[in-house]
């Protein structure tokens, strides 16, 4: 049960947002979106998982064939987090190509307010 966020701890988060001087561009709206994307597919790749080592487990406890449940969920679980990589890797791959260099290369530098340093 999540606990609901008192005013001044909202406050807390916003207003360092609020008074940053740093501009507020896409690759970094992007970059945060792609995080909470890639946490939640970590948790659903947990969830997965866990689904499908517990019932090995309990017929290993039931049976004793350690070995070769240990092995299943070895391989399970391997391929799994190779089968996950692959996904996110090709999405970066296809996310850059279509994006394109420009977008990811750094901008030059613009004018803002502030002193200037030599």
């Amino acid at each position: 049960m999540t606990q609901s966020v008192s005013d001044i701890e909202a406050l807390g988060i916003l207003v360092p947002m609020i008074l940053s001087t740093k501009r507020l561009d896409g690759d970094a709206v992007v970059g945060k979106l792609g995080e909470a994307i890639r946490g939640l597919a970590r948790v659903a790749t947990g969830c997965l998982s866990a689904m499908i080592c517990l019932p090995l487990l309990l017929f290993g406890l039931f049976f004793g064939h350690w070995n070769a449940i240990g092995l299943a969920i070895l391989l399970i679980n391997g391929t799994i987090g190779l089968t996950c990589a692959v996904i996110e890797y090709r999405y970066r791959r296809q996310y850059r190509r279509e994006v394109g260099p420009e977008l990811l290369a750094p901008s030059p530098g613009e004018a803002t307010a502030g002193p200037l340093n030599p």
